[in-house]
């Protein structure tokens, strides 16, 4: 019965553990393959992708400033920020989908995957020290506290090494998504 199920019909679940989906059209929890690897099913893949593309952002609605600040950041990208981006866009990267300048909560971070639930943050010298340094702090602590890991890179690192940094980048993506692929299941 699975099988002729569209994955519009599994309307929500637990972001961790893709394992144990929500379906009003059967009743309750429905567990998907749960043993070996379930990666390897195309349901189980386009379940769990669809429900991290639709689900897994933040559904609040954007502060339209704040969407304003978004959209100018993307038209004013710095060197680096540029030089990254090519190598993230278009699912160039482990075929993960990333954005740029994307609002969560109240910050605006540089580059995000939604799927994996990382974060790429590209810093100058101005973040080394002082005040800079206590507010990228707390903004770390706060979307790390929503789920999100925060990656920080050195604007330096991705203009002299940018084959390090994709690599670093597609390591923690990959393990993020096969931890949570190897999450048990949250259904008895």
């Amino acid at each position: 019965m699975l099988q002729s199920l569209s994955p519009l019909q599994f309307v929500s679940g637990n972001i961790s553990n893709p394992a144990c989906l929500q379906s009003p059209h059967l009743g309750g929890d429905v567990t998907l393959v749960t043993e070996g690897e379930p990666w390897l099913s195309p349901l189980f893949k386009t379940m769990f992708f669809f429900q991290h593309r639709y689900m897994s952002n933040t559904d609040t609605p954007v502060p339209a400033l704040q969407l304003h600040r978004a959209r100018k950041m993307r038209r004013e990208m710095t060197p680096a920020e540029l030089k990254l981006w090519n190598e993230l866009r278009a699912h160039r990267l482990m075929d993960l989908s990333f954005r740029r300048q994307h609002p969560i909560g109240p910050f605006i971070v540089d580059f995000a995957c939604p799927s994996a639930r990382v974060i790429v943050e590209l810093d100058g010298s101005q973040h080394a020290e002082g005040k800079a340094a206590e507010y990228d702090l707390s903004r770390t602590d706060f979307l790390t506290s929503q789920g999100w890991q925060v990656l920080r890179f050195w604007n330096h690192d991705v203009l002299n090494d940018i084959n390090n940094v994709c690599q670093h980048i597609w390591i923690i993506c990959n393990n993020r998504l096969t931890a949570a692929l190897l999450t048990p299941p949250c259904c008895p």
